[in-house]
């Protein structure tokens, strides 16, 4: 192996083990203030990590809300055609039978 390919981690080199994910990267924040006693220094990371939270739970719940919104909204849109078209059918019908009693 090589010492000089940057896809390859070399011994001893210290790699973030949570790229992308926000909620462990706070988590291992505050884990690390509290650990050296900075407890000042980690309270912005704490509100931070809270407020990721809370955001992405807020993200969640409103596209879980619009889902089901959206789906509600086409069912009964598809309920109203059928029941259009069924009633486009019995007046059609109606409008026959007038016709015929009228001959």
């Amino acid at each position: 192996m090589s010492s000089g390919n940057a896809l390859v981690a070399t011994a001893g080199s210290s790699v973030d083990p949570w790229p992308r994910v926000w909620i462990a990267q706070g988590v291992e924040s505050i884990y690390r203030r509290v650990n050296d006693g900075s407890l000042i220094e980690g309270s912005p990371g704490a509100v931070s990590a809270g407020l990721d939270a809370l955001t992405k739970a807020a993200g969640f719940v409103v596209a879980s809300v619009r889902r089901l919104v959206r789906d509600g909204i086409a069912t009964l849109m598809s309920r109203l055609i059928v029941c259009a078209a069924q009633l486009q059918h019995e007046w059609y019908r109606l409008a026959l039978v007038r016709i015929r009693e009228s001959d």
